[in-house]
């Protein structure tokens, strides 16, 4: 789906004010004459001043572990204060599933496998 900024937006509110069809804003625009009825019907909702900076809430269900929460995780697995998910989700998520914080690290591109501890090997052995 095509979308756009809000000079865009702001231009196809005031072309189709003065008179101008949605196939001829399309093409002044550089966009199909759908995009901007949807564009313009969008605009015509909130009312005789429209907010042209205004964003749409994105559909589905909300994220469990916010953006700010993600960066904490990662900044305590990265300096070595947890070893796995497992970890950060008994420090920081206690009632989060460990396999959502091995998702999340794996979408950050850290990985999402368990670190295994390696045995301490003395002179003796």
């Amino acid at each position: 789906m095509v979308s756009c900024n809000p000079t865009k937006k702001a231009c196809i509110f005031q072309m189709y004010s003065k008179g101008k069809s949605f196939t001829e804003i399309g093409k002044d625009l550089g966009l199909h004459r759908s995009v901007v009825s949807r564009n313009y019907h969008k605009l015509e909702e909130m009312g005789p001043e429209p907010d042209f900076y205004a964003k749409q809430p994105i559909p589905g269900r909300p994220r469990i572990i916010t953006p700010h929460a993600e960066r904490r995780a990662q900044r305590l697995i990265t300096s070595g204060e947890c070893r796995d998910a497992t970890d950060v989700q008994r420090v920081l998520f206690p009632k989060v599933h460990p396999t959502t914080i091995r998702q999340m690290f794996i979408r950050k591109g850290l990985p999402g496998c368990v670190r295994r501890k390696k045995p301490w090997l003395s002179k003796k052995h």
